[in-house]
């Protein structure tokens, strides 16, 4: 941002701290800061010049959220996942393999190749759920090498800075249609690696928007002790786009609280007749109702004498990761197998 320009903003910024003004989107960009704190200063009753400055500050901070964070000693930053960084990797049904990061880092890309060669040597494979939710990292090379195992062409990817990152290539790309899931707490090379994939054509994003953390962030001390975190070099796509700093915006919208997803990623499964954590009735999802119809449709008017108990198949209760899996079964049922 050039120096007019941030004129322009905090000259917006010193108007919208009073009550009842417009909003900062309806300023004329030609404003003038300094002018319009002259004006401000002379003339505004019941404002001082130290509250006026403060004012402007606190506005700065929160309309340039994601490229600047107010710190504050004593607020601890969310835990890192730890571990290996394929977390988990298992099937639901007979073909959609299901994949989560932890994070992504330097054994991130073997990882996830791994995984899908242990699935689909079990299961006729027919798409892939990629959770990276509560994923994190700070290696964009990392994400660039695991995007490029769903690409055939060896293409540059993202840049960070001076630095660019390419996808090398793959002989045999990931074939099939991908659903990558995010949430707020998706950082860093996870957000831009899950941008990536669908700037490239290769998945679609469902779930939250993500953190907002791709790129180099520098703190600053301030005199009240708190602390500014700065972004100081931000991440740049294949289209020269950056990776939104407010942070990524999905496909698809399913909203679900942290505490509740983060219970999900250690049991997808739940019965859709019980609470959930939070106590409220469990969502019904496409597929809970699909095979709800299916249910009604196959019960025979007349049992016949003997029967063997059926065994209900687990509902999926994850919100996000059953809309995933609804999608998967609609693209098999259409399309014969294409990249997305």
């Amino acid at each position: 941002m050039n120096s007019s320009s941030l004129a322009a903003w905090t000259c917006s910024l010193v108007l919208l701290a009073g009550q009842g003004l417009e909003a900062a989107d309806q300023m004329p960009s030609a404003l003038n800061y300094r002018e319009v704190r002259g004006v401000l200063l002379s003339n505004l009753v019941g404002v001082t010049e130290a509250e006026l400055d403060a004012a402007a500050a606190r506005g700065l901070i929160e309309q340039l959220a994601g490229r600047v964070t107010l710190l504050t000693n004593g607020v601890a930053a969310p835990a890192a996942e730890t571990g290996p960084s394929v977390a988990k990797a298992s099937m639901f049904g007979r073909s959609a393999a299901y994949v989560r990061l932890s994070r992504v880092d330097e054994d991130a890309a073997a990882g996830l190749a791994a995984a899908l060669q242990e699935l689909g040597s079990t299961s006729r494979m027919e798409g892939l759920v990629l959770d990276l939710r509560f994923a994190s990292g700070t290696n964009y090379a990392a994400a660039a090498r695991l995007a490029g195992q769903f690409m055939a062409e060896a293409v540059p990817l993202m840049s960070l800075g001076a630095e660019e990152y390419r996808a090398p290539g793959n002989a045999q790309p990931f074939p099939w249609p991908v659903m990558v899931l995010v949430n707020r707490r998706t950082s860093g090379a996870a957000e831009a690696l899950a941008e990536a994939l669908r700037q490239n054509q290769v998945a679609m994003l469902l779930g939250g928007r993500t953190a907002g953390t791709a790129g180099v962030f520098e703190e600053f001390p301030l005199s009240t002790g708190q602390r500014l975190r700065v972004v100081t070099a931000t991440v740049k796509l294949r289209d020269g786009a950056e990776v939104p700093p407010g942070g990524v915006e999905p496909d698809i919208t399913v909203t679900v609280p942290l505490a509740e997803e983060r219970a999900f990623l250690e049991n997808p499964f739940a019965s859709a007749r019980s609470p959930n954590a939070s106590g409220r009735p469990a969502r019904l999802t496409e597929a809970d109702l699909v095979r709800m119809r299916r249910e009604r449709r196959e019960t025979p008017t007349a049992a016949p004498a003997e029967t063997t108990p059926a065994v209900e198949a687990p509902v999926v209760a994850d919100p996000a990761l059953a809309r995933a899996l609804d999608l998967l079964k609609g693209i098999a049922l259409v399309r014969p197998p294409r990249r997305l």
